[in-house]
């Protein structure tokens, strides 16, 4: 779970390659299969960071393959 929001700070930060952001990704939700509570950690996260996963995930969903996801 660390990696996933690890990812999404380096996305702010100084970017973070799509591929990467998605796996994490893919491996938070194998961790937190409940939207639910994937929304709660989320948004604990975004609280004390300031930085949205959901923003963050739906820009690397919207993104071509290969491209550099800067927030």
């Amino acid at each position: 779970m660390i990696y996933f929001f690890q990812c999404v700070e380096e996305a702010y930060d100084k970017g973070v390659s799509r591929e990467k952001l998605l796996a994490s990704y893919r491996r938070f939700k194998e961790i937190v299969p409940s939207i639910g509570e994937e929304k709660q950690l989320c948004g604990q996260f975004e609280k004390a960071s300031g930085f949205s996963c959901y923003r963050t995930i739906k820009q690397a969903k919207d993104t071509d393959q290969g491209q550099k996801i800067k927030m």
